[in-house]
């Protein structure tokens, strides 16, 4: 995001290694300024609202999970988020003096007190936005936006997101969203639609810190707080394989790691992908996959290469009976139709 027209123009100007040439003498200062600004601005952008929980269940606060997408780490401290209507002084900022590191995640708890969890060597962390705050994600409808300063406006906006549950966004005067569409981060009247989510869900986007407005984001019916929106890629060269150590599994696990198994699949980029799993009858009982949508989960269109996992349930929620079961990955070439049908057999049982 850039936004030149807040900076004094120049009648004449090249860029030459990182710096603007203007003129003479005081021209040469004013262009290493500008460089700096439009380099401290790009860095800003690459950071991004990667994924939003505004509906969490009770006792649990709302989160936003930010991401840096960039290569270069970024200084966040002082950045603001902002739900468009929080009273002055009174939204929420990140810690002074705060930076992230290039490929990690900051998940920034809402209307909560605690102490930050992680320091980003593993990948993420969590900081609490503390009580008095009066930003509040509503589950109806409602909008976020990332500034890079205490001054909200389209020239410090880094990031925005809207979404409505109920059919209706009403939200496109509110202030954030306003800055958000004169920057060129969002429709002038347009939010990510989501049919009636349940608790625990969020909105997030379909590639990490990729894409901008309404299309970039989906529903996840299980978040991803803190780590990627991207299935990791499958470790095996075979088209579908289970993982070796949970061929046989059981729901009734006393341990949380057993109680569920992981398809790998490998496909080329521009395959739609279909996984279901079959009965010895050659019944579906679970669909994880359908044309490159896991429901409620990741879309897999233009990746070669993912992980599902199956947690022993049926379409329709229930465990389903002890006994042998069979992953069919199925991965449909778009141009001539063809297919490609892999097979991989799996065991519910109960534990020892």
């Amino acid at each position: 995001m850039m936004t030149l027209s807040l900076i004094p123009v120049f009648t004449t100007r090249t860029l030459r290694s990182g710096r603007f040439l203007i003129g003479r003498g005081k021209g040469v200062w004013a262009g290493l300024f500008l460089g700096a600004f439009l380099l401290a601005v790009d860095l800003a952008g690459a950071v991004r609202i990667n994924e939003v929980a505004f509906n969490e269940e009770t006792g649990s606060p709302d989160w936003v999970e930010l991401f840096n997408e960039g290569d270069q780490p970024v200084p966040v401290g002082e950045w603001v988020l902002d739900d468009g209507d929080a009273a002055s002084g009174k939204h929420i900022f990140l810690p002074d003096g705060l930076v992230m590191p290039p490929g990690v995640y900051l998940t920034v708890m809402v209307k909560a007190a605690g102490a930050s969890i992680g320091d980003f060597s593993s990948g993420s962390m969590t900081v609490y936005s503390g009580t008095a705050t009066t930003v509040s994600l509503a589950a109806t409808e409602d909008q976020v936006g990332l500034y890079s300063g205490r001054s909200l406006s389209s020239a410090t906006v880094v990031d925005f997101l809207a979404w409505v549950t109920d059919g209706d966004y009403g939200g496109a005067l509110d202030r954030a969203h306003v800055t958000a569409f004169l920057a060129g981060l969002w429709p002038e009247d347009g939010a990510v639609d989501l049919s009636r989510p349940v608790k625990g869900q969020s909105v997030g986007r379909r590639r990490n810190g990729q894409g901008v407005g309404p299309a970039a984001f989906q529903l996840f019916t299980r978040p991803t707080r803190g780590a990627s929106n991207e299935p990791a890629p499958s470790p095996f060269a075979s088209a579908l394989s289970v993982d070796p150590a949970r061929r046989s599994f059981s729901p009734f696990d006393s341990d949380p790691s057993y109680q569920t198994t992981s398809f790998y699949f490998n496909a080329g980029l521009t395959a739609v992908k279909t996984l279901r799993v079959l009965d010895r009858r050659g019944n579906t009982v679970r669909t994880l996959v359908e044309n490159d949508r896991e429901p409620g989960g990741i879309d897999f269109s233009g990746l070669g290469s993912g992980r599902v996992v199956w947690d022993g349930r049926d379409d329709g929620g229930q465990i389903v009976p002890l006994g042998l079961y069979l992953g069919l990955f199925e991965a449909t070439d778009p141009s001539s139709g063809a297919t490609d049908r892999s097979r991989a057999a799996v065991a519910v049982g109960r534990p020892k």
